[in-house]
C-alpha cells in the first residue's frame, strides 16, 4: 500500500512496484488509474481515520510506503500549524491501521533532510535537527514516533530521509521544474541570489532507494539519508539549466529579484554512507544527466499541447 501514491513521487514508484510484480493499492487525494498498470486507487482523505483503517485493514498489506503530506511554505502561524498538524494526523492514522496487522513486513516512511534544518553540514543521521520549517518538523516529529514504536513494539519502520529530489512529472512548484517551464516558454525567471547550497536527487534513483529499503534487513527504526552528497550552488543548478536549453536562458534568469526565505538554510547537504552501508544504495543519475532528461520530457510534454 501506498500513500500519496497519485503525487509525483508516488507515480514513479507505484510504476516501478508494479513492474516488479507487486500488488499495489494507493490511497490519496487524488484519483490514479491506468489500466495498463492495474493499480487500485482509492480517493480519501489520510484525516479520514475510520475510512483509511477501512481500506487498511481489508487488504492487509504486508509492505506500506507512506509518502503523503506535501510541504507548506506559507508564511503566516496559521500555514505553518495546519501543514504540521495535517501531516500529523494524516501519518498517525495511517500508523494506527498499520499497528493492527498481523503480517506487516515493513513500514517505509519518506521523511526528509529538511528536518536537520540550520545545523552543520554535512546532515548525518546521527545529528541533532532543528527544522526551521513547518514540513521539517511535521517529518521529524513522525520520524520519532515511528522510532518510538520500533523500539517498544518492535514496529517494522524504517524512515528515509531524501534530499532535493527532481525528475519528469513534477509539479511547478518546485524550483527545477518551474525554471525549466519559464525558459521553455523564454519566460523571465526571478529568482534568489542562487548562493545557498543544495543538493539534488533523481527520483529513479530515490525510487531505486524506497524497492532497496522495502527488502532490507536490520533496518528496524534506522534513518537512513537519500542523498547524492553532491552540494551545489543554486545560481549554478539555474545556469545548467539555461545552458542545457541552448537558448537565451541564461539571460533570462533574474538573479537576486526575491528574497531569501526567512530562516532558510544556506547549507543543505546529507551524508550518505549509512545508505551504502544498509542498503546497498548510490546514485547513479549525475545532476547533469537528471537536468538533462527532465527538461527533455518538459519539452515533449508542452509539444503535445499544442
Amino acid at each position: 500500500l501506498v500513500s500519496g501514491h497519485n503525487g509525483f513521487i508516488g507515480r514513479h514508484l507505484c510504476s516501478s512496484l508494479l513492474a516488479s510484480g507487486f500488488s499495489v493499492v494507493g490511497v490519496g487525494r487524488g484519483s490514479y488509474y491506468d489500466t495498463k498498470e492495474k493499480l487500485l486507487s482509492y480517493e480519501v482523505d489520510i484525516l479520514n481515520r475510520t475510512a483509511v483503517s477501512k481500506i487498511i485493514l481489508d487488504y492487509s498489506p504486508e509492505i506500506i510506503i507512506h509518502l503523503a503530506g506535501g510541504p507548506a511554505r506559507g508564511k503566516s502561524y496559521n500555514d505553518f500549524h495546519d501543514c504540521v498538524d495535517t501531516a500529523q494526523r494524516g501519518s498517525y492514522n495511517i500508523i494506527d491501521a498499520a499497528l493492527k496487522l498481523k503480517e506487516l513486513k515493513n513500514f517505509v516512511f519518506l521523511g526528509s533532510c529538511e528536518e536537520y534544518g540550520c545545523i552543520d553540514v554535512p546532515f548525518v543521521e546521527s545529528s541533532q535537527e532543528s527544522p526551521n520549517t513547518a514540513y521539517g518538523l511535521a517529518k521529524l516529529s513522525i520520524s520519532r514516533y515511528l522510532q518510538t514504536l520500533s523500539r517498544i513494539f518492535d514496529f517494522p519502520a524504517t524512515i528515509l530521509r531524501p534530499s532535493v529530489v527532481y525528475g519528469p512529472g513534477q509539479t511547478k512548484k518546485m524550483f527545477l521544474s518551474d525554471l525549466i517551464t519559464h525558459l521553455l516558454n523564454n519566460q523571465t525567471f526571478d529568482m534568489s541570489e542562487g548562493l545557498q547550497t543544495r543538493e539534488f536527487v533523481f527520483i529513479e534513483d530515490l525510487v531505486r532507494a524506497i524497492l532497496l529499503a522495502i527488502n532490507a534487513e536490520d533496518c528496524k527504526g534506522e534513518i537512513i539519508n537519500i542523498s547524492s552528497c553532491s552540494p551545489v550552488l543554486i545560481k549554478d543548478v539555474a545556469r545548467e539549466v539555461g545552458a542545457q536549453i541552448q537558448t537565451s536562458g541564461i539571460d533570462l534568469i533574474n538573479y537576486g529579484a526575491k528574497d531569501y526565505r526567512v530562516g532558510e538554510s544556506m547549507k543543505y547537504y546529507a551524508d550518505n554512507s549509512k545508505a551504502k552501508i544498509l542498503l546497498g544504495w548510490s546514485p547513479e543519475i549525475s545532476l547533469a544527466e537528471g537536468v538533462q532528461r527532465t527538461i527533455e520530457w518538459k519539452r515533449q510534454t508542452m509539444e503535445n499541447l499544442l
